[in-house]
Parts: C-alpha cells; sequence; structure tokens
C-alpha cells in the first residue's frame, strides 16, 4: 500500500504499494537537516555509484536458496517468503547498515472482528509478479525499475463495516506524522508515506485515513463507504514521485509534459546546460505508471534552446516542442515534433515559426489539438518590440509541424502597456484555444488579459480583460485546458497587491470570454499560509476537475516546496476536492512545476503528471516528476444538525452529535449520509437515512438552506424544493437511490455543469412525543454537483 522511495541527498526512486483494495504511501529519504538556504557553492547532492554495465531499465530477480524470492532495483531490494515482505531502502554509501521495513500486514479487522488469514504461505513470481495467497485476500506486488504496487485484493467482504489494516512498523527511523502523510526519520534522511484513497469497483472513492496507531501503520476505510461498495476495494496512490534526471554533474530543469491519448504515454521535455549558452533539450516518453520508454534530443546543436513546451496532436498522434532560441539574433523560437514509436521516438525537422519581424522573440507556449483529421498546433509567444512595449504573436502549425501561413498573426495591443508572459491552453478540445497574458500599465501595475483563437487560426475575441483594472499586480498566467465539450476554463496567476510584498496564487473560472469570481487559492484550501508566497502556477484539465500546482515558501527550510489542489467548478463556483498536498517535502527548492493532465474521449482520466525542477546548487538543478490522482465529481457535506450546536430543536429534544433532533423511538435523532460519486456525468451519489421509525419517509431536495424549526426537529432545506421519492421505512432505514430508481442528479433536474443542491429527509413520527406535529427531519446534506 506504500510507494517507497528511498533517495540520498534528495534524490527520489519510487517504491509503490496499493492495497485494492491498494494503499499507497511514498517512501523517500531526504536530508534530515538540510542547509536552511542551499547556498551557493554548497556541496551538491553525490549521484548514486552504478556499476557500469548493470542494466537498471529492468527488475532482477534472484532465488540464491534462503527460501525467499529476491528483487532489486537500482535504489531498492525487496524479499518475499513465509513471513511476508520486507523492502530495504538505500541512502548511498553513508549508510552503515540495512534498513528493513516489514511490508505485510500484521491484522485485518472488518465491523471490529478479525478477519482471519492464513499466516505462513509461499510466495509465487510470474514475470514482475509476486503473490502471497493468504485465502481471504491476495497480497501481491507488481514491480517495475523504479516502483513496487503494493496490492491487497478482497474479492469479496464476509460482513459489514469498517476496514481496518495494521502494518507493523519494524524500523530503526523514528516515526511521525506530518501534513502529508507519515515520517520515518534518520540522521541520513527520512521516508514519508503518503495519504491514501479507497476506490471500490465502480469508482467511487473516499479517502482512507492512513495513521500511526499503538506502533503500527493503520488504514482505515469507513463502513458507510462499504455498505455500497463494488469489489474490488482500492485504496490508490494520491502520489507517486519519479526521478527524470538526477545525475549530479548534468545541470537541468524547466521541464513539461503532456498526456499522448492515442501511444497512452506521458511525453516530457526539459532543458540540459551543455557548456556556457550552449543549452540542449531532452524528450522522454513514459508509460502512463511512470516507467521511461524512450528518448531523444530536441536539440544538441551548439545552440542555445530554452523554455521548452510541449503539446500533443491527434492527427499524427505526435507531439510539438516549442523552444526559445538564445543564440539568434533577434532571439526566435523553434519548434520539433515528436513521435513514438515503440521504444524509440521518431523526430522531425527543426523549425523556426517566429517570421521576419525584427526584436526577440520569447517565452514561447504551445497547444495542441485532438482533432483526428483536421487538428492544428498553435504556438504563441512575446515578441519585444522595444524596451517600453511588447506583443503576443502565434501561429498554427500542421500535424505534421509545418507552419501555417506566411507569417504569425500579433494580437491587437495598447500603445504604452506591453503584453507579456503569455500562455495557452493545452488542448482546445477541437474547438479553440484560450490564450492568456499579462498586459502591463502605469495605472493598473499588471492585469491578465485573454484572447480566444479558433482552431483553425482566426481570432474569436479578445484581448478581453480576466482580471483587468485592478490595483494588484497580476502575473505569470497559466491556462487549463477546457472541460469536455465545453469553453469552460480555469486561469491561475499569481498576485501581489499594493499592500503585500508576497504573491500569492490566484484562479478565476473563464467560460468563452467571460470570465468570474477571482478566488485567492490559500483561502480556498484553507491551509492558513497566506503569510508565506506562492508563486509560479500552472493548471490543466482532465475534462472533469482541474489541478493546480505552484511553488510555496517554507519558512523553516527557507525553500520552496511544490503544492497541488485538485479542484472543480459546480454551477460555475470553485469547488476544491483535494487541498494543498505537498508533493515532496525534500528541504531542497522545487520551482517550475508544470502539469499535464490524463484526458480521454468519455470524461476524466483522473490522473495527473506534474514535472518541475529541484536545486541542489547554483550550477546543479534535478528535474522530478510526480503522478497525481484526482477525485470524480463534487463533494457532499453534512449540515444543520440537531445536536444543539445550532439551532435549538422544538422541544429541547437535541439528538446525537452530526444527527437530527432526537424522535420517539431513538433518542440520537435520525441521520442523513451520503456514498458514492457527485458526478453529473458519471452520478453514483446514494442517501442514506437512519434512525427513522418503520413509517414513511420524504427525500427532498433545495437549492440552499435556511434552518427553521418544523414539526419536532428542524427543517434545512429551502429555496426551489424538489420532492425526489416518498418510500416506506424497513427497519428504521432507507437508501434513495437504489437500483430501481433514476440517479440523483437526474432525479433532482441537476443541470450537466452541476450546483450546490442541499438534502433532508422528512418523516412520520405518529407517536405523541414533543409537538402535537407527528413529523420529524434528519439532519441535512449539501452537495457541490460537477462534472
Amino acid at each position: 500500500m506504500h510507494p517507497l522511495i528511498p533517495t540520498r541527498s534528495g534524490a527520489p526512486i519510487a517504491l509503490l504499494f496499493v492495497c485494492a483494495t491498494s494503499a499507497f504511501a511514498q517512501m523517500r529519504s531526504v536530508p534530515s537537516v538540510p542547509e536552511p538556504a542551499n547556498p551557493p557553492g554548497a556541496p551538491g547532492r553525490i549521484a548514486p555509484a552504478v556499476a557500469e554495465g548493470i542494466d537498471w531499465s529492468r527488475v532482477w530477480h534472484d532465488e540464491p536458496g534462503d527460501g525467499r524470492l529476491w528483487a532489486r532495483g537500482e535504489r531498492w531490494k525487496a524479499s518475499f517468503g513465509a513471513d511476508g515482505a520486507v523492502y530495504f531502502p538505500s541512502f548511498g554509501p553513508r549508510q552503515e547498515q540495512s534498513l528493513p521495513h516489514a511490508l505485510s500486514p500484521a491484522s485485518v479487522t472488518i465491523g471490529g472482528e478479525p478477519l482471519a488469514f492464513l499466516r505462513e504461505v509461499p510466495a509465487a513470481r510470474s514475470g514482475d509478479r509476486i503473490e502471497l495467497d493468504r485465502g481471504a485476500f491476495v497480497e501481491a506486488y507488481e514491480l517495475e525499475p523504479d516502483q513496487i504496487e503494493q496490492l491487497f485484493v478482497f474479492p469479496s467482504l464476509p460482513r459489514a463495516g469498517e476496514i481496518v489494516l495494521r502494518i507493523p512498523v519494524q524500523s530503526a527511523l523514528a516515526g511521525a506524522e506530518t501534513a502529508a502523510g507519515l515520517e520515518f526519520r534518520g540522521d541520513l534522511g527520512r521516508v514519508t508515506y503518503s495519504r491514501a484513497i479507497a476506490i471500490d469497483g465502480e469508482g467511487r472513492r473516499v479517502s482512507a485515513p492512513t495513521r500511526f496507531e499503538d506502533g503500527a501503520i493503520v488504514i482505515r476505510v469507513g463502513a458507510d463507504f462499504l455498505a455500497t461498495a463494488a469489489m474490488p476495494l482500492t485504496i490508490d496512490p494520491t502520489v507517486m514521485n519519479i526521478w527524470l534526471d538526477s545525475v549530479s554533474d548534468r545541470d537541468t530543469y524547466q521541464p513539461d509534459a503532456v498526456w499522448d491519448s492515442f501511444n497512452q504515454v506521458w511525453m516530457v521535455t526539459y532543458e540540459q546546460v551543455f557548456a556556457g549558452a550552449d543549452t540542449d533539450i531532452f524528450v522522454k516518453s513514459i508509460s502512463a505508471s511512470g516507467a521511461t520508454i524512450a528518448s531523444a534530443w530536441i536539440d544538441f546543436t551548439s545552440a542555445g534552446w530554452h523554455r521548452p513546451r510541449i503539446a500533443y496532436n491527434g492527427v499524427l498522434h505526435n507531439s510539438l516542442v516549442a523552444c526559445e532560441v538564445t543564440t539568434t539574433t533577434p532571439y526566435s523560437i523553434q519548434t520539433r515534433t515528436v513521435r513514438p514509436n515503440g521504444t524509440i521516438l521518431t523526430l522531425g525537422v527543426q523549425t523556426s515559426i517566429g517570421g521576419s519581424a525584427g526584436g526577440n522573440k520569447r517565452f514561447p507556449d504551445v497547444g495542441g489539438d485532438p482533432h483526428p483529421s483536421q487538428g492544428y498546433f498553435c504556438v504563441v509567444f512575446q515578441r519585444e518590440i522595444n524596451a517600453q512595449e511588447g506583443e503576443i504573436g502565434y501561429r498554427l502549425l500542421d500535424a505534421d509541424g509545418t507552419p501555417f501561413g506566411i507569417a504569425p498573426t500579433y494580437l491587437p495591443r495598447v500603445f504604452n502597456a506591453p503584453d507579456t508572459q503569455p500562455a495557452i491552453s493545452r488542448s482546445n478540445d477541437m474547438n479553440e484555444w484560450l490564450v492568456a497574458f499579462r498586459r502591463n500599465d502605469v495605472v493598473y501595475r499588471g492585469d491578465i488579459y485573454g484572447a480566444r483563437i479558433a482552431w483553425h487560426g482566426g481570432l474569436v475575441d479578445g484581448p478581453f480583460g480576466i482580471t483587468a483594472f485592478g490595483l494588484a499586480n497580476d502575473q505569470a498566467p497559466s491556462v487549463s485546458s477546457p472541460l469536455r465539450g465545453t469553453l469552460q476554463t480555469l486561469v491561475a496567476f499569481q498576485r501581489n497587491s499594493l499592500a503585500s510584498t508576497n504573491f500569492g496564487v490566484w484562479v478565476v473560472p473563464v467560460n468563452g470570454s467571460t470570465a468570474s469570481q477571482q478566488i485567492d487559492v490559500t483561502i480556498l484550501e484553507g491551509s492558513g499560509q497566506s503569510a508565506v508566497a506562492q508563486i509560479e502556477p500552472s493548471i490543466d484539465s482532465d475534462g472533469q476537475h482541474f489541478l493546480l500546482t505552484y511553488s510555496e515558501f517554507d519558512p523553516d527550510f527557507l525553500n520552496y516546496d511544490v503544492f497541488a489542489s485538485d479542484l472543480f467548478l459546480s454551477g460555475g463556483q470553485i469547488g476544491i476536492a483535494q487541498a494543498h498536498v505537498n508533493v515532496n517535502h525534500m528541504g531542497l527548492s522545487q520551482r517550475n512545476s508544470q502539469v499535464a493532465a490524463q484526458r480521454s474521449a468519455t470524461g476524466g482520466g483522473q490522473r495527473y503528471f506534474l514535472a518541475y525542477d529541484i536545486r541542489q546548487s547554483d550550477t546543479e538543478h534535478d528535474v522530478a516528476a510526480a503522478l497525481f490522482d484526482g477525485y470524480v465529481g463534487g463533494q457532499a457535506s453534512t449540515f444543520c444538525f440537531g445536536d444543539g450546536t445550532g439551532l435549538a430543536c422544538p422541544c429541547g429534544n437535541s439528538g446525537s452529535a452530526g444527527r437530527g433532533c432526537a424522535n420517539s423511538v431513538n433518542a440520537a435523532g435520525a441521520v442523513l449520509t451520503t456514498t458514492g460519486v457527485a458526478s453529473t456525468q458519471n452520478d453514483t451519489l446514494q442517501l442514506h437515512a437512519a434512525g427513522m421509525p418503520n413509517s414513511v419517509c420524504l427525500f427532498f431536495q433545495g437549492t440552499s438552506s435556511s434552518p427553521v424549526t418544523f414539526g419536532d426537529g428542524l427543517r434545512c432545506v429551502a429555496g426551489t424544493v424538489v420532492r425526489l421519492a416518498t418510500r416506506a421505512v424497513n427497519l428504521g432505514n432507507y437508501t434513495f437511490p437504489t437500483g430501481i430508481d433514476l440517479p440523483l442528479a437526474t432525479t433532482g433536474l441537476v443541470p450537466l455543469d452541476g450546483g450546490t443542491r442541499t438534502y433532508q429527509v422528512w418523516y412520520r413520527n405518529a407517536a405523541s412525543y414533543c409537538t402535537s406535529a407527528t413529523f420529524n427531519l434528519t439532519n441535512g446534506v449539501s452537495v457541490e454537483w460537477s462534472r
């Protein structure tokens, strides 16, 4: 269940576990006492010694005769036998002894009762998969050169109730809990386990808390979720780290990535310093699970290529890399196509696309087109007219990388208000791209403007203001791909106000040419980090949700860490599904993050690839990445309790915490909860009412909330009220909808773009109990529906 990523001096190598149930955590080691600012001239990370000729692109296996199966990666090894699985991280030559970590569970309980399973079973290998069949479940391990995925597969559950999985802590490193998960800390570094997510066989998700309890790692999957979960159940990874380039004498940085939906690979590009002004551009294809497949050079001439950006095209199933070249006069924009072909990458020719107009062309970005027959690439860039003036240019390229037309097109501009820092949506979803850029003038400091470009290159609209005419200083915009089949995007940018020297990250929804609310991400997350700087945002969409990444200053270590938040739109309002997730806390600055979504033809892929660079010293940066799994749908939460914490119950008949007012058969009161996914495109949400008399109940929906006393309880739901279903209660419980009913969003007429709806259950309580009304209600549930 835990991807363990051992690293010496900050260089992570992944080992995953997924308990599927599959629980997942990361294990990586970082310096426990990093130099606070990583000052210039400080020693860089010592590269791991690799014996010449050893092929680390594979997993090595051995059966030495000790009764165990052994596996070896470049910076980890593991053994599997009758007493379970053991993982050994490598922290380099200063590590004086092995540091084994036991992986197998000591106990599993369901509903508080122990689940019997076989303790001593032989390990069996098939290729790179190792299994220990424990009867009640299979403990399996999928091995890859840079990761191990652990799965606990339960074909069925013998009874209802919470699952609790306990893995004893057997490590020489001290354990601690952090906001990001769990850590084992030692003199040479630390090992971290990330939080887990439980996913059932129908894709419904819930957080699976992972904590230290009584000397064990304990993972819990709640009874409410399991009550309606389809098998098999998966506790899935939230984040998995990938080390793209960590050679100690190789300075690499400024990565970017895109998902190739036809070849089912990530395409990743970054720059590498060769000497002085000579900087080269490298590209890799990486499997969906993070393993490198093929590599190539976009450029290794003596020219200086910088800041690569990449996008995918559906016609020839290839990608285009656009770069700024600084060894030409003026600076130019160069492009080159790259297409996966098994274990090799096929490259097109290098092509200049900036035209003959004077002035440096800089800061390119590129959008792709998934259309299978008429798609283009669109490259945007900044042209420096003179020291005070700048404008945004764009040019289409055919799917094979041939420039369209004789010269770029330039967006209309305003005199003495230079346009800079262009960004374009990575995909146009077969319709049009959104371009965002910074416009600066003497009055408004810096605003974010936008323009819409059709798939054939025509200017649809713009420039138009996205954050125009505010006195804050807005810059560094990033544009997501749109929600599937719409013009709805999110634009992220960094802002500082007149009263603050710190930048913060903000997001704004843009639908076509209409920008709505501007949201401070630290407030949306509730992270409490508004006093520290957040910079360099990047955002993309898988077609249903959005992943935002940025670098946040750490005042303890005096460096930047990359954070991620999973966002969604509910009726045009921004909601948050996963907040302020620390991608890889290392004690070294992580900057220039770029995120790409795994978009699918039918909706959301829910997986994202985020790449970033890590500063080891002034002359050495490394490139790393992470796979991040997003959620589906919006969020549900309970509110309006009859437990005395809010509006008082009509007769002082308070129920238990989180429930409705007490009734004649249940002093705790009735309770309303949910399971499933609040997605208008994949609706599996169910309302579960319990603790009622055996009578009649009514499920109803509203558009707002305004608690008032009503009968023997509190009515929480208000606004436009829809009666969903009237049902006969059996054994005090009822669930709606069931298999015979339409989905909840359909019954409640929730629009495709979602919105907030409130739910409650009214029930008959005929006994003389409180008032003369003979009815009562559960607590309320508020649901932020999204795609």
